[in-house]
């Protein structure tokens, strides 16, 4: 390694954390040449690094201006079959050297927009859907328009072609094949982070790739949510891992419905980005999925009431895409509705039925929102939240919703691990375990996730042999559907 300037230190960890969005804007927003940002962080600054350490931050920092070869003659080839109307921009800035971008413009039909409202063909109608405004700045949301424009096309084609169907309120995730993939994988990421040298955990993580056709096949509202997460989470395993899962989604999509469909022109600018990109534009990616969602949905749908806050979560704790106050606003909008749809049912003196499965959505919701507290270690308020469940649970609603106790013993324990009871968590985590082998059975994703959850616990408890037992179990789980 070269030498720091006389009487100067090269710049730590802390000093690159510290200077991280000045170094940005020099960089990124202003547009300066690397020597021009040494000289200015070291004569306003005194921050001193080498080019090699400036490369190497800014590439983590996903501040690299220039695209691969291979990427940049991706994006030409879409371009020429009309499917890419631009270059890629990240953070307000067109990748690409400037060269390679008057290239790219000859190649783009001339009034070609990528912003136009969306249209989306059913029985040789045209339908005109309309979306919030706010989405159309590329600028902000540091994602191509051509790319977020895809997501809203495929997201409203499903509703307009009635492949999706949220008006109403049920919603039967036993036979949503993404639901237990997406588990699965996690499930899977989780255990190579604790163990990468475990072929076990490898074969398991490669059942999940080949599950993934199924999933495709399927193509439910889950579908975009549940891939971007589980490669966000292989990030860890290792960036190579997750452009894997990446570059094989892209790759089967496209086979299936063509490079020309919505879902296919998001993937292939997702595979573009690489996954270690993806944290940046998740925000802006579910933001209009989402949206549209809402649209088109029932205030007390189970899939939207359940999903939609419980991604938020995820880009908060996971993806880092969103802040706190966002998240919290999401719950209590969400929650806030539904409990309109309850009075209005009330007041309009509805049958009961409806109005038990909204109540039961309700407490769902709740339930979710506990999980969030506790991640927010609000131990006294989401004990507080999870009784007005138990008390709902224990009139009677626990014979009838099985997997809303099993939620409610789950957080129970989860807030007595919390406030330093793990003790008194155990048997909590023991019978959600019990009650979903014996309704479920081993090979179900809920249930792995309960083993899982065991397995963590005993762990934390220096039980290391009843840990064992149960992360055996896990992987019989896996081998018996093999």
């Amino acid at each position: 390694m070269s030498s720091a300037p006389k009487g100067k230190a090269w710049a730590s960890d802390e000093d690159w954390q510290k200077h991280r969005d000045i170094i940005t804007n020099l960089w990124w927003v202003e547009d300066k040449p690397l020597k021009d940002v040494q000289t200015i962080m070291a004569d306003e600054y005194d921050f001193h690094a080498s080019d090699k350490m400036y490369k190497g931050r800014l590439k983590g920092w996903g501040l690299l201006k220039n695209l691969k070869s291979k990427d940049a003659n991706q994006i030409m080839g879409l371009a020429k079959s009309g499917v890419a109307t631009g270059p890629l921009v990240i953070r307000g800035r067109p990748m690409g050297s400037k060269k390679w971008q008057k290239r790219l413009n000859r190649v783009v039909t001339p009034g070609e927009s990528a912003s136009s409202p969306v249209l989306v063909r059913k029985n040789s109608a045209v339908y005109h859907l309309p979306l919030p405004e706010h989405l159309a700045a590329p600028d902000t949301l540091r994602l191509t328009e051509t790319g977020l424009q895809a997501i809203r096309d495929f997201t409203a084609l499903k509703f307009t072609t009635q492949a999706w169907d949220l008006s109403g309120l049920p919603y039967d995730f036993d036979n949503d094949k993404t639901d237990g993939w997406s588990n699965g994988t996690v499930l899977a990421t989780q255990n190579l982070i604790k163990d990468r040298n475990s072929a076990t955990n490898f074969s398991i993580l490669n059942k999940c790739f080949e599950e993934y056709a199924a999933v495709v096949d399927q193509a439910t509202p889950a579908l975009i949510p549940c891939t971007l997460n589980n490669v966000i989470r292989l990030i860890p395993v290792g960036p190579a891992v997750a452009d894997e899962l990446l570059g094989y989604a892209a790759r089967l999509i496209t086979i299936k419905y063509g490079g020309d469909h919505p879902l296919s022109r998001f993937m292939a600018q997702m595979h573009i980005l690489g996954a270690v990109q993806v944290p940046l534009v998740a925000r802006a990616i579910l933001g209009a999925y989402f949206d549209i969602i809402v649209e088109n949905s029932h205030p007390a749908n189970r899939w939207r009431t359940a999903m939609y806050p419980t991604y938020a979560r995820i880009m908060q704790q996971f993806w880092g895409a969103l802040p706190a106050d966002a998240v919290a606003k999401i719950y209590d909008d969400t929650i806030r509705k539904i409990e309109a749809s309850l009075a209005l049912l009330d007041m309009e003196s509805a049958d009961s039925l409806l109005y038990d499965q909204t109540n039961r959505h309700l407490y769902e919701v709740k339930g979710y929102y506990v999980v969030w507290l506790v991640d927010q270690k609000r131990f006294p308020e989401a004990d507080q939240v999870a009784e007005e469940m138990g008390t709902w649970l224990r009139a009677g609603a626990a014979m009838e919703y099985k997997e809303q106790w099993e939620q409610y013993l789950r957080i129970k324990a989860l807030i007595l691990v919390g406030l330093e009871r793990p003790e008194e968590a155990t048997p909590f985590f023991v019978q959600v375990y019990e009650s979903r082998r014996d309704r479920l059975g081993l090979k179900n994703h809920r249930t792995t996730r309960s083993i899982s959850d065991l397995e963590e616990h005993y762990r934390s408890l220096n039980n290391v042999e009843a840990a064992e037992k149960l992360h055996t179990e896990f992987e019989a789980s896996y081998e018996d559907e093999a």
